[in-house]
């Protein structure tokens, strides 16, 4: 399991914060390494775009980087994601995706949501897989932004977590 916090700021900052712990009595390892950070300034708030209030805000497509690592011979496992909400309001959504292409890595290459409850994020059979990149797009964030009296700070923690894959 690994955590990033993401906190959003009216200076709105969106960051998410790594911290490292381990799965499956050390059988595998998840590191988390980088951070996504947006400050919208009221007066920086007219140079985004009607449409990325409207479709969404996206991070770079390697914004984070994953890497996993287990002791098990031929593995088979899986990543599954999840929010814990610090002040989060309602309508504001964020999603993620896994935007390399990389031999025995399946799935996660279409934004998901990132919710309160534990969601298949994507799967692999290596040893190790490093620097997975990892993008984010946050929506809602226009009928969010007017109905927040600045300076308001917007909170979550992603939670991402590697287990054995026992699906057949």
């Amino acid at each position: 399991m690994s955590v990033g916090g993401l906190i959003l700021l009216l200076i709105i900052s969106i960051s998410i914060f790594v911290m490292t712990t381990y799965a499956d009595s050390w059988n595998y390892k998840i590191t988390c390494n980088g951070k996504w950070k947006i400050k919208l300034k009221k007066n920086t708030i007219t140079k985004v775009s009607a449409s990325e209030l409207i479709n969404g805000l996206e991070s770079d497509r390697d914004e984070v980087e994953l890497t996993i690592k287990t002791k098990i011979p031929n593995p088979d496992w899986k990543v599954t994601v999840k929010r814990i909400d610090g002040n989060w309001p309602d309508g504001l959504d964020l999603y993620i995706k896994r935007t390399g292409d990389r031999q025995g890595i399946d799935g996660g290459q279409q934004y998901a949501m990132v919710s309160n409850t534990e969601t298949d994020f994507f799967m692999g059979e290596l040893d190790e897989a490093k620097k997975i990149p990892i993008q984010f797009k946050l929506t809602g964030l226009g009928s969010v932004l007017f109905s927040l009296t600045p300076p308001a700070n917007i909170e979550t923690e992603i939670v991402y977590t590697v287990t054995e894959d026992l699906a057949p």
